[in-house]
Formats: structure tokens, sequence, C-alpha cells
């Protein structure tokens, strides 16, 4: 990981502070907190409805103790087969850790995994410091995902965003000229279901029926 210590630190501070960052991940832009307050935030930058929720950032290899799997038959193994492209929907079990209003619902939690070394290196800070990373796509309701920062909307590149990490982080390969497509989404369960198509779809299908999944 490229990012300095002082410079990891100062994003925890902000995180710390009810702030929000934005920054890169391997299929675009996404907007990122670990408070309540900050979660409010989001909506208002994004100008998102409020009957859609945001998620919880999850890494694969270490988020799986305390909230992956909370998600219905999902476990360690099978996340490392999954899409980082994907987002997941699981059922809570009884007594999960609660989150702010506006991130799931007390029946599903929504995660995103597999978010880039800069994101995953904050999400193990703010785990081991009892802290959750609350995330979602860093666009305007209903468009692509920003692949460079030319493409986020204004709200979500200015003075009310704690802070902005540029579009240098994303891998040249993967910017464009236009928003990337959003990612797929499924909700997991006895028999998965396709809640949005996406980006990869195919490969998400591949992977779930590799990690056991019955097909979509």
């Amino acid at each position: 990981m490229n990012t300095s210590e002082r410079d990891l630190g100062s994003l925890l501070d902000a995180l710390d502070g009810d702030g929000v960052i934005v920054a890169p991940c391997p299929v675009g832009y996404l907007a990122a907190t670990s408070s309540a307050a900050g979660v409010d935030r989001i909506f208002e930058l994004k100008g998102r409805d409020r009957s859609r929720s945001l998620s919880v950032g999850g890494h694969a290899l270490h988020e799986g103790r305390r909230y992956l799997q909370e998600l219905a038959g999902l476990g360690g193994p099978e996340l490392s087969e999954l899409s980082a492209t994907m987002g997941l929907i699981g059922t809570r079990r009884h007594g999960a850790p609660p989150t702010p209003e506006g991130v799931g619902t007390t029946e599903t939690l929504a995660v995103f995994v597999g978010l880039g070394p800069l994101l995953d290196e904050l999400i193990v800070r703010q785990r081991a410091a009892g802290r959750t990373l609350f995330v979602t796509s860093a666009n305007a309701s209903g468009t692509g995902n920003a692949v460079l920062a030319s493409q986020l909307p204004p709200a979500l590149r200015g003075g009310a965003v704690t802070a902005l990490i540029d579009d240098a982080r994303i891998p040249s390969a993967q910017r464009r000229r236009h928003p990337a497509p959003a990612s797929p989404i499924v909700r997991l369960g006895e028999r998965p279901t396709l809640v949005r198509e996406g980006a990869q779809q195919e490969l998400v299908t591949y992977q779930l029926a590799r990690a056991g999944f019955a097909a979509l």
C-alpha cells in the first residue's frame, strides 16, 4: 500500500470526526464514513432516497468474523471466491450489532467486499478501534460508478467532503471517459436472488456456483 502512516492517520482522524471521505476502489469511487452523522451527510451529498440504505464495507479476509458471517449461509471460505465487484445482501442473525439509521435494515445487511488496499486498510484499522466503515458508491443515485474524479457529482468533490483521494489510485486500465456500469447485487439465502443486474454478472453467477450456492 502506498499510503503513508501520516496520510492514513489523517483519514482515520477524519472518520473519527464524523467526516466523509471519497476514495477509489476497484470498481470506482466510494463515499465512506464511520458515524451516524456521517451517514446522514452522505445521504444529503448524494441526494439519496432515504428508503435506500447504505452498506457496510467488508474485506474478505478481515471482515468476516464480525459482520460478514451474519449473512445467511455465507462463511469466510466462500467469500474468497466471490467477485470484488459484487454487493451482497443477507439476513441478520438475532442479536447482530446495531448500525446507524440508514445502514441496512433491521432484517437485512448489505456488504461491499474487496474495496482495494486503501479502504481495506481503513476497515482493518477501524475494526481494531471497534468501529465500522459504512460505504456507498460515490455517484448520483441511478448513475454509473465514477472512475475519474471529474465524474464525481460536485457535492461529492466539494468542501462538504472531508477528504478526497484522487483518481491516480485507480488503475489506468480502469480509467475511462464514461462512468463504469453498476455492479450486480445479490440477496443470499436458500436460493440467491439477483436484486440488481450489473457488470460481470456471469462471473458473479459462476463464483456463487463455485461457493456452493444454487444458480441465480
